[in-house]
C-alpha cells in the first residue's frame, strides 16, 4: 500500500510539472515585495482609494448637491457636517404629537359614548385638520397629494351631512368608500399609529 500511495503521488507531481511546463505564461516584470502582509493591504487600499480620471465635480453641482441633502437654500453646509449635527425634537412635532393623541382618545370617546351626535364632531375637527393639511402640504410642495380619494371621499361625507342627508344613494356610496378602498389601504399601504 505505501508503495502504492507513493506512486499516486509521484503521479501526481509530475502531472503538475506537464501542466506548468505546457502552460507558458507570460511574465511581467515584478518588483520584490517588502514588508510583507501589510504592504499587500496597504496595496489594496490605495487601489480602491483612486480616483477616477476626469474632472472634479464643479461648485455650481456641490452646492445643489448639498442644499438637496442637507436642506440649506444656501449649500453652504456640508454634508459631513449635516451628518454630525444632534438631531433634536422641535417643539411643534411634540406639541402635534400631544394633540393628535388627546384627539385620538376624543373620537374614540365621541363615537363609544355619544354615537348620535358624532357626525358634529366630524364637521367641526375635520375641516381644521383637512385645512392644516392643505397648508403644509402646500408648504413643501406635496400639494398634488391632496388629490386622493381619501379627500374625495370625505368631500362626499361633508356633502351627504350638509346638502342630501335623506339621499340613500349617496349615504351607500359614502359608507362603501369608507369601508372599501379607504378600509383596505390602510393594510395595503401598512399604515400604522405608532407611538414614539
Amino acid at each position: 500500500d505505501n508503495d502504492h500511495n507513493n506512486n499516486n503521488n509521484n503521479n501526481i507531481a509530475n502531472d503538475n510539472d506537464n501542466d506548468a511546463s505546457e502552460q507558458q505564461l507570460p511574465t511581467t516584470p515584478t518588483t520584490p515585495r517588502s514588508g510583507g502582509p501589510k504592504e499587500r493591504i496597504r496595496g489594496v487600499a490605495a487601489f480602491f482609494v483612486t480616483k477616477l480620471p476626469g474632472k472634479k465635480l464643479p461648485e455650481k453641482g456641490k452646492r445643489i448637491l448639498r442644499a438637496t441633502v442637507t436642506g440649506d437654500p444656501t449649500g453652504a453646509m456640508r454634508v459631513r457636517d449635516y451628518v454630525k449635527m444632534p438631531r433634536t425634537i422641535q417643539t411643534i412635532d411634540k406639541v402635534s404629537f400631544t394633540v393628535g393623541v388627546v384627539m385620538l382618545m376624543v373620537t374614540q370617546y365621541m363615537a363609544t359614548e355619544h354615537p348620535e351626535r358624532f357626525w358634529l364632531y366630524y364637521l367641526v375637527t375635520a375641516p381644521v385638520v383637512i385645512l392644516y393639511r392643505v397648508i403644509h402640504y402646500c408648504g413643501i410642495k406635496y400639494h398634488y397629494f391632496l388629490i386622493d380619494f381619501c379627500y374625495y371621499a370625505n368631500l362626499a361625507c361633508f356633502a351627504q351631512i350638509l346638502v342630501m342627508p335623506s339621499n340613500g344613494t349617496l349615504f351607500r356610496s359614502v359608507f362603501a368608500y369608507a369601508n372599501g378602498p379607504i378600509l383596505w389601504a390602510i393594510p395595503l399601504w401598512r399604515n400604522s399609529l405608532v407611538f414614539h
